[in-house]
């Protein structure tokens, strides 16, 4: 199956990205990107790939022992970003901010126990992110052009707050309508500081 480890976001924060998606949807338009369902928005901690029945009872095992070491904690959302960047956005994106690195510590801990299953590591920096849209290959470099300059002119404010209790491991279904997420294992955090 193709999986990834995510946190889940309440409906609360699904519902206002749903609503700064149809913003930027009417703003920057709908021929270059290709938008993200709200309910298909999750903070990814490491995305998997394809992996055997095995190795997913290995990695729910994994996350038993690592997330009741680590405090429930919570996280802003808020900000619009770009992966390259938002001059030649490829990803568009709403940011997370937190306080302290408990997010940072508990995806390094998940990061490492993953990789000693035999999971590939990543070769890029965790950056914690929700995407919501991707450039859609066909895009014209004149359609991209004019994406980024509305881009530049969207503001997005704090959009709330995420309390988080427990990490989960994910199914993704690719299909023609898009990706169907579905949870196959749920690890709760530890209730400590």
């Amino acid at each position: 199956m193709r999986a990834f480890i995510a946190i889940e976001l309440p409906t609360a924060i699904r519902r206002s990205l749903e609503t700064e998606i149809a913003k930027l949807r009417d703003l920057a338009g709908g021929r270059a990107i290709r938008w993200v369902d709200s309910e298909a928005i999750h903070l990814t901690l490491r995305f998997l790939g394809e992996i055997d029945d095995r190795t997913s009872g290995l990695i729910a095992d994994c996350l038993d022992r690592i997330c009741p070491n680590s405090a429930r904690m919570s996280f802003e959302v808020g900000g619009l970003g770009g992966f390259p960047n938002l001059s030649r956005p490829k990803v568009i994106w709403i940011g997370i901010q937190q306080s302290d690195r408990r997010l940072a510590k508990l995806q390094a801990e998940i990061e490492a126990g993953v990789i000693q299953l035999g999971v590939e590591g990543e070769d890029r920096t965790y950056h914690p992110h929700l995407t919501l849209g991707r450039l859609r290959r066909a895009a014209s470099q004149s359609e991209v052009g004019l994406l980024a300059d509305r881009l530049r002119q969207i503001q997005v404010v704090d959009l709330g707050t995420v309390a988080v209790e427990g990490v989960s491991l994910m199914r993704s279904e690719l299909t023609g309508a898009g990706a169907v997420h579905t949870r196959v294992h749920y690890a709760p955090l530890g209730t400590g500081n």
